[in-house]
């Protein structure tokens, strides 16, 4: 009995929660093209929150994505679902581990504002030797790379890079080795449309 009474609960409580009515991408370079996900994501409205230079955890160029959320999340609320995109280089030096507690806190702070959380896969990295400014953390991005990735997709990320392979070809690099081109971002886009989307 009780458990019956359990499983009412949780299809009463799933019942419950509204369809998303827009999504905030928070995520790296997401800006370029800033047309890509807004164009091609057609069952709602996109906000492009680009976070260019975030570390999950650790500053980078600029202050930490979980330093920044008032920024980040600016505006997002109750209908929203944030999809939160990282860069393969906003790693820093931090372990899977350390990146599981991050993603707790931006959890936690989505959740604040009434919002649905979801987590997209990073990007694969060129093979291509990295430019000079990121080599301090080349070898960090190639080893955390498939441990995080396989952590996202165990609790149900959108795996929005699969189209993709493991690696980077010079079609889909943007030149630095790291960054997606044009046509790349747009490919992707059209993959988390496919995951996002109501399937006619």
């Amino acid at each position: 009995m009780r458990r019956l009474l359990f499983v009412a609960l949780v299809i009463v409580t799933v019942g419950c929660v509204p369809a998303p009515t827009r999504m905030v991408v928070v995520g790296d370079s997401h800006s370029v093209p800033a047309d890509a996900w807004p164009s091609a994501i057609d069952c709602m409205d996109v906000a492009n929150r680009s976070i260019n230079g975030a570390g999950l955890g650790t500053a980078v160029y600029f202050p930490a994505l979980v330093d920044r959320l008032d920024s980040a999340l600016s505006g997002v609320g109750s209908g929203d679902l944030v999809m939160v995109a990282l860069g393969s280089n906003d790693f820093g030096s931090r372990t899977v581990a350390q990146m599981k507690a991050d993603k707790a806190t931006v959890d936690a702070a989505i959740a604040e504002r009434g919002a649905q959380a979801r987590w997209a896969t990073t990007p694969p990295i060129s093979p291509a030797h990295p430019y000079r400014w990121y080599q301090p953390w080349f070898s960090t991005m190639t080893q955390r790379h498939s441990e995080w990735n396989a952590f996202i997709r165990y609790i149900g990320g959108a795996d929005i890079y699969l189209p993709l392979g493991s690696s980077l070809d010079a079609t889909e690099d943007v030149g630095d080795h790291v960054h997606l081109s044009p046509a790349a971002h747009y490919v992707t886009s059209l993959k988390a449309k496919e995951l996002m989307c109501p399937q006619p």
